[in-house]
C-alpha cells in the first residue's frame, strides 16, 4: 500500500503545480494559492512516505520534526476548510446573479487542499506513533523490582 500512497502524492503535487501555473495564468488567483499549498503539502507527504517506504524516515526526520508536520497539515487544514466554505458560500449567494466559474474552482481546489492537508496530518501522525514504538503501562510493582 505504501507505494499507492505515494504515487497519489505525486500526482497531487503534479496537480498541485499545473494548477498554480495554470490558474495563475487565468487571473484565478485563490485557485492559484491553493494549488501551490496542495503541491507543497502533497510534496511533503510523498517524501514522507517514499523515507517511510526505504525505511530511512529516521534519519531524515525525528519525532518533534514529524509532529511539527502534523500541526502544519492541521493549521492548512483549518485554513483550507475556512477558505472551502468561504468560497462556496459566496460563489452559492452570487451563483443566482453571475456566473463566476473563478469562485467555483476556487472552491473545488479548497476543497483538495483540505483533502491534502488531512492526507498528511494522517501519515505524520502514523509515523510518530511507529517512531515512539509500543506504549508499555508499567505498574508499581514492576518499577519497584
Amino acid at each position: 500500500m505504501g507505494l499507492v500512497h505515494f504515487i497519489v502524492s505525486c500526482v497531487y503535487t503534479i496537480a498541485g503545480i499545473s494548477a498554480f501555473i495554470v490558474f495563475l495564468l487565468m487571473h484565478y488567483y485563490p485557485a492559484s494559492v491553493y494549488g501551490f499549498v496542495t503541491a507543497a503539502i502533497s510534496a511533503v507527504t510523498a517524501h514522507i512516505n517514499w523515507l517511510h517506504k526505504r525505511r530511512r524516515l529516521s534519519l531524515w526526520y525525528e519525532i518533534h520534526e514529524l509532529s511539527q508536520l502534523y500541526w502544519l497539515g492541521f493549521t492548512m487544514f483549518a485554513l483550507g476548510f475556512a477558505g472551502f466554505v468561504y468560497h462556496l458560500v459566496y460563489y452559492l449567494l452570487l451563483h443566482q446573479y453571475t456566473q463566476r466559474m473563478d469562485l467555483a474552482v476556487a472552491c473545488i481546489w479548497g476543497f483538495i487542499t483540505v483533502k491534502s492537508a488531512a492526507i498528511l496530518m494522517i501519515y505524520a501522525k502514523k509515523y510518530v506513533r511507529e517512531a515512539e514504538g509500543p506504549n508499555l503501562i508499567v505498574n508499581e510493582q514492576q518499577a519497584e523490582s
